[in-house]
């Protein structure tokens, strides 16, 4: 079959570079989002860096971290900021020294999914809280939007049934109150590669929302 080392081999003789961003599920990354006065703009990569020393199992750890900014007012930047966890980075390290590659940072693929659906995300209108799930290729992802701005995301991965789908939706909810205030959830979005949503997830869904 097509390794990673024969992919990454041909993206080098592709792109001519031995340096690549990596994207990658959400449930493989340190993922967090973060919120600064524009005033702080070239602080962003520090506070990043602090934010996901925060959520890390090992803190004292360095990342290469991605920030992509997703919303900006007068006042406030939002960012997504991302990084390579140690145990992922294991999995992956013989095959990138195989074909010396260096992986520059890391980006969640759910950001890239998230701008190509906008337009279908936010057709229902304006909602004050409103989460997307996701399950296209690589396991559900979970991302809570704030008035259109992500203030949750996290890798769900492959979720067995209705039931697990539903504790992992509250705990994802439980969590976007704790960092962003409580709000009443006013859309559920769902994005899957199945043909239909089977009438038990339908039902433990619309418990939320």
């Amino acid at each position: 079959g097509f390794s990673l080392v024969d992919a990454l081999l041909a993206a080098v003789k592709t792109f001519d570079t031995h340096e690549f961003v990596l994207a990658l599920p959400l449930s493989k990354l340190l993922v967090d989002v973060v919120r600064v006065p524009v005033e702080q703009r070239d602080e962003l990569p520090e506070l990043a860096q602090e934010a996901l020393k925060a959520i890390s199992p090992f803190p004292d750890e360095v990342y290469r971290v991605g920030v992509e900014t997703v919303a900006e007012t007068d006042t406030e930047i939002v960012a997504v900021v991302s990084a390579l966890p140690d145990a992922v980075s294991l999995e992956i390290g013989d095959a990138l020294d195989e074909a010396k590659v260096r992986i520059v940072r890391a980006d969640a693929t759910a950001l890239g999914r998230l701008r190509t659906l906008w337009p279908r995300i936010i057709a229902g209108g304006t909602v004050g809280r409103r989460l997307v799930l996701m399950d296209l290729d690589d396991g559900w992802d979970f991302i809570v939007l704030d008035d259109d701005a992500p203030v949750v995301l996290r890798g769900l991965g492959d979720v067995k049934g209705a039931a697990e789908l539903g504790r992992e939706v509250m705990l994802g909810l439980i969590r976007a109150e704790n960092t962003a205030g409580a709000r009443e959830l006013g859309e559920i979005v769902v994005f899957t590669a199945q043909t239909d949503l089977d009438d038990e997830t339908r039902t433990r869904l619309a418990t939320f929302g």
